[in-house]
């Protein structure tokens, strides 16, 4: 889940995602889909991002992320069954769900679905389907939000498709030098209008979006290479290293050298 790009594309022949993550890091970059992903966690404690909110999850927490939005996950590590279901499922594909739920039945029904999850035979992509049809008729009839809140996502999913390019943009090019007025010019719209939409859609303002994507892919180099704190600000687009580490800090709560530290003291590893 670590590689995952901004916008993950399913497959048409096997539309259904299920896995099961056992004593995994629950740490992916910043993505998003038209699939429903639901995420029921069995052990250990995990924070996930929507959008610009945090979301702190416990053993028998489940979160929701609804079609086409902005998340990611933020760290922790423990078991948990993570589900991506077609809208396709949905009678209203626009349906929006309650985002954090504590449910039993949601647990169950995700660990039936998770344990057909080599999906190998027509019976067990038939039961997985089944299961799948019980999980989302569950939510529909407890989670689903009023019509008001339904129209306010289709309002944020219209301005997301809207800046999606630019979105593509930043995830791929984060290294280099972007203004608000560049990125306004990839999508054709007005820099005014832009800053505006982008905010809508993702909470942020532009340049806020790119420097948390920024220090996303500098906090996996710290975690898995060796590189140093300097080469890293270099090679995520931060051209002063003490702004990167000022950045850092804002964003995680941690400098990097700090992180950098307790990476390797984790892993069993020793200060160099």
């Amino acid at each position: 889940m670590n590689d995952i790009k901004l916008y993950e594309r399913m497959s048409a022949k096997n539309p259904f995602r299920i896995h099961l993550f056992e004593d995994k890091p629950y740490r992916f970059l910043t993505h998003w889909h038209e699939h429903i992903e639901l995420h029921c966690i069995l052990r250990g404690e995990f924070t996930v991002k929507c959008g610009e909110e945090k979301i702190h999850l416990l053993p028998g927490d489940s979160v929701v992320i609804n079609g086409n939005e902005l998340h990611g996950g933020d760290g922790g590590n423990g078991a948990y069954v993570c589900l991506l279901i077609p809208p396709s499922f949905l009678e209203d594909e626009n349906t929006v769900f309650y985002r954090k739920l504590h449910d039993p039945t949601v647990t169950h029904l995700a660990e039936e679905i998770a344990a057909r999850r080599a999906l190998s035979t027509q019976a067990e992509r038939l039961e997985a389907r089944g299961y799948a049809s019980l999980l989302l008729s569950h939510l529909v009839k407890h989670y689903a939000l009023h019509s008001e809140a339904e129209a306010v996502y289709s309002q944020k999913r219209l301005c997301l498709a809207k800046v999606e390019p630019a979105l593509q943009y930043i995830n791929q090019n984060f290294s280099k030098a972007m203004s608000t007025a560049s990125l306004a010019e990839l999508v054709h719209l007005s820099e005014g209008y832009f800053c505006q939409i982008f905010k809508e859609a993702t909470g942020k303002s532009a340049m806020q979006y790119l420097h948390e994507i920024r220090v996303e892919k500098a906090e996996e180099m710290l975690r898995n290479t060796t590189a140093t704190v300097s080469e890293i600000a270099d090679c995520c687009g931060f051209a002063d290293v003490n702004y990167f580490s000022r950045t850092f800090k804002k964003v995680r709560g941690i400098t990097p050298s700090s992180l950098r530290e307790q990476s390797i003291l984790s892993s069993g590893g020793t200060k160099k």
